[in-house]
């Protein structure tokens, strides 16, 4: 497998590799297969998803979803396609399933606190109908729910409201795999292109850990969230801790409900050790 190139951060902090472009790209063609070969708008009545367009005549957006474990990369993923699409006069919005998540006194109601990245700890039904809704619609004008992950909770207050946009690109848990369902169907049913972003167990485990001692790092300096939790912590203690969500959380959700979707992908990102995009090729179990 060749490695696509190893780009430098630039200055929003998103690494500029070649391999972006390539998904860009993807997304790219994957729209004008959708549209016929259209442009991003055109006039009422045009042919988009079957026939839609909104009050303004524009073709509704591509939906791209980009799914994977936990730390292993998917937010980052997705806003350096969005700016790679962005280069190219492309306007997206990037929407993240941590927003659907229940909040943290529903899932303590529920009994589901370290269940918490599971199917059943999302709003599946609100998630999908987001997804739809935008389909049919577009995504103009839509308020999004937003996760706090200095809280480790759904915002009560903060939401997203979305411009009209030519790709939304949806990232998070609960897009594949068994349970990302709901009574209407499967959540990913409306998205034209899903993306699963693929690393050795091994080395997502040692992302998952350095990324939860860090964050437990800076609650000394930014005290007020979750992380406070941890923040009498030895190293050792850290670590245990980081090692204790990936063993009795993290990774079981991964067997059990992240991996298994990797086939219902349309392509398959693999990842190096280093972070690097190493592979973008089409599923060959889809």
């Amino acid at each position: 497998m060749n490695r696509l190139g190893v780009g430098r951060a630039n200055r929003m902090g998103i690494v500029d590799d070649p391999a972006l472009h390539t998904l860009a790209q993807r997304i790219a063609i994957a729209r004008d297969e959708r549209d016929g070969g259209g442009p991003s708008t055109g006039p009422a009545g045009s042919t988009g998803r079957s026939g839609t367009t909104d009050s303004t005549g524009a073709r509704s957006p591509i939906l791209v979803g980009i799914t994977g474990s936990v730390a292993v990369g998917k937010s980052t993923l997705a806003a350096g396609v969005a700016s790679a699409l962005r280069d190219d006069g492309r306007v997206v919005e990037v929407v993240s399933t941590d927003g659907f998540l229940w909040p943290n006194e529903e899932l303590n109601r529920l009994g589901l606190a370290m269940r918490k990245g599971f199917p059943e700890s999302y709003d599946r039904d609100g998630l999908a109908s987001l997804l739809r809704a935008i389909a049919a619609r577009g995504c103009g004008g839509m308020v999004i729910p937003i996760y706090d992950h200095f809280r480790y909770d759904v915002s009560p207050t903060e939401r997203h409201v979305l411009t009209r946009a030519d790709v939304v690109v949806i990232e998070g848990l609960c897009l594949l795999g068994p349970g990302a369902e709901c009574a209407s169907g499967p959540i990913a049913e409306p998205l034209d292109l899903t993306i699963y972003v693929d690393a050795d167990a091994a080395d997502i485990e040692a992302w998952h850990r350095a990324r939860f001692v860090a964050n437990a790092r800076r609650a000394a300096a930014e005290p007020g969230g979750f992380w406070d939790l941890f923040s009498g912590f030895d190293d050792a203690s850290l670590d245990t801790a980081a090692a204790y969500t990936w063993d009795e959380i993290n990774a079981e959700n991964l067997r059990s409900h992240v991996l298994p979707g990797r086939g219902d992908a349309d392509i398959v990102v693999t990842k190096a050790a280093d972070h690097s995009i190493v592979g973008i090729h089409p599923n060959p179990e889809h």
